[in-house]
């Protein structure tokens, strides 16, 4: 990663450093265990233990990060890999070998999302997402008193088709998945797994508190993944016409990644247990073709973006927003990234990071 892109990525632990604040301090001398821990999410909550480490904890916090693929993580991140507090833990969330250490916090975030990884594979995405989150909390429950808090990263897809009288959708809200949906495997899935989540923690005392997560930006995401955003940010940093299929008339919210991590923080440090809460954001909603219009401008010359109304396969629901009161009040949690500065924020970070890559980099993106 360049210096540059760098920079982005420190001034957003930074930010998040500060707003976390005081809460950190449970993590002084704590290992930490994270499934998924070099995605998207575990990314960003990687960065912010080595700047706790470097910069703020009287004793360090070490990390196990579970993953399928850390060399792919060791060449995005080394900045990262190369630290010897967190250690990468290679396997599947369903197989992989735990640490034989004490693990007294542990992130649940190992699932795939990406829309056509999810259409393509839907009973391997049921089996990881369920079998998954059954053995994470097995061993939690193993460890028993020593584990803190257990936190689960569940998704919106719970709550099905969103109506359009409710305007974002609350913690309570009782829908459900539409089964016909392509998609369905994956928020079905996330609903048997928070239904284990209250299992465990009924019967066996595992600490579990939920995080329902939406639709987010921002620095280390997957630039081949089929998220609308990063598809859109894919072509403007080839140069390449926007494409968006479908009417574009969908509507989401768009969370930033560094508030995203100072709402899982605080969830994971000072949430209740038992408890859901709504992650994203509740501002700036806009419409997929809205989107496409404001991502081509964010790069010098701006792209063209084309709409194609006949195309098929977007299977998007009209509306996808959370109501985030819930951690508005436990956290008096703020959003402090507008959409424009989120897509700029990203943009920047993609783009310095896209013209200092080397030639291996360019290949595995495209």
């Amino acid at each position: 990663m360049s210096s540059l892109a760098t920079s982005v990525v420190q001034e957003d632990t930074r930010d998040i450093v500060r707003r976390v604040g005081g809460a950190f301090e449970r993590l002084s001398g704590k290992n930490v265990l994270i499934a998924g821990g070099t995605g998207f999410i575990g990314s960003h909550l990687l960065e912010t233990v080595a700047f706790l480490n470097d910069h703020v904890l009287k004793e360090p916090c070490r990390v196990f990060a579970a993953a399928r693929n850390p060399d792919s993580f060791a060449r995005r991140c080394p900045h990262l890999a190369q630290r010897s507090d967190i250690l990468l833990v290679r396997g599947d969330v369903r197989t992989f070998n735990p640490p034989t250490d004490a693990w007294h916090f542990v992130i649940h975030a190992a699932s795939p999302a990406d829309p056509q990884t999810v259409v393509r594979n839907p009973l391997e995405t049921m089996d990881v997402i369920v079998g998954g989150t059954r053995r994470m909390l097995s061993l939690a429950s193993e460890k028993g008193k020593e584990v803190e808090k257990f936190l689960f990263l569940s998704s919106g897809a719970v709550y099905g088709p969103q109506p359009p009288e409710v305007k974002a959708i609350p913690e309570n809200y009782q829908g459900g998945p539409d089964i016909r949906s392509e998609r369905a495997s994956y928020g079905e899935a996330k609903r048997y797994a928070e239904v284990l989540c209250q299992a465990f923690q009924v019967t066996r005392h595992v600490p579990v508190s939920v995080a329902r997560l939406f639709a987010f930006v921002g620095p280390h995401m997957d630039l081949n993944a089929s998220f609308a955003v990063m598809e859109f940010i894919r072509h403007g940093l080839f140069g390449e016409p926007i494409r968006v299929r479908g009417n574009g008339k969908a509507i989401r919210t768009f969370c930033y990644a560094a508030d995203m991590a100072v709402a899982l923080w605080n969830i994971l440090l000072c949430g209740e247990k038992g408890e859901v809460y709504n992650v994203g954001s509740d501002r700036d909603a806009i419409t997929i073709a809205e989107l496409a219009g404001k991502v081509a401008r964010k790069f010098s010359p701006p792209v063209e973006v084309i709409l194609d109304p006949e195309a098929t396969g977007d299977d998007l629901r009209p509306n996808y927003i959370p109501n985030i009161e819930k951690l508005k009040t436990k956290f008096r949690y703020t959003l402090e990234y507008s959409l424009d500065a989120s897509l700029a924020r990203t943009v920047e970070y993609f783009v310095k990071v896209y013209r200092d890559s080397d030639i291996a980099f360019r290949k595995e993106v495209r």
